[in-house]
């Protein structure tokens, strides 16, 4: 786990945030238990180990905001007391962003939607309108010549075929 590592930089899946919390719900259980005894050497072990998970998980957080596309400043959050709580769920349960940001890699190896399919679709769509455009065009022309006398019913009837394949 990169918990352990200390690391600010790169973004965090949301099973690496969760083992993380485990961890660290074990360590403060055994701070609590220890509290209970008196043994003075146990209790600053013990403190020093949560202690140092504590300084990881505020590193996982920041981790975690930037692989949902979020600064890392926004975990000054987590020390407003009526929003910690809710603010550790929704960093959890949060989906990563796709692909890769400004942070990184997507841990996951989920790349990003192409977004060509859709221009594609529409640029055959406005091709296809021009083309009926211009088909329209030529045989409104075509009957005004008729209408002028320019040309006969058999000429008309070839032409009209020929611009309606």
């Amino acid at each position: 786990m990169r918990m352990f590592k200390h690391e600010v930089f790169g973004r965090s899946s949301r099973s690496e945030y969760w083992a993380s919390w485990a961890l660290y719900v074990v360590a403060l259980a055994f701070m609590i238990l220890t509290i209970k005894t008196n043994w003075t050497w146990l209790i600053c072990i013990g403190g020093g180990i949560v202690g140092w998970l504590s300084i990881g998980m505020l590193c996982l957080f920041s981790r975690r905001l930037h692989d949902i596309g979020q600064s890392g400043a926004w975990a000054v959050l987590l020390f407003v007391p009526a929003i910690s709580f809710a603010f550790l769920l929704f960093i959890g349960f949060k989906d990563s962003q796709r692909g890769n940001n400004q942070y990184g890699e997507n841990p996951n190896g989920i790349e990003a939607e192409p977004q060509s399919v859709q221009p594609t679709y529409v640029t055959a769509q406005n091709n296809d309108r021009r083309a009926l455009d211009n088909q329209f065009e030529r045989l409104e022309k075509l009957q005004k010549l008729h209408d002028s006398g320019a040309i006969t019913d058999d000429e008309f009837n070839d032409l009209k075929r020929k611009i309606l394949g």
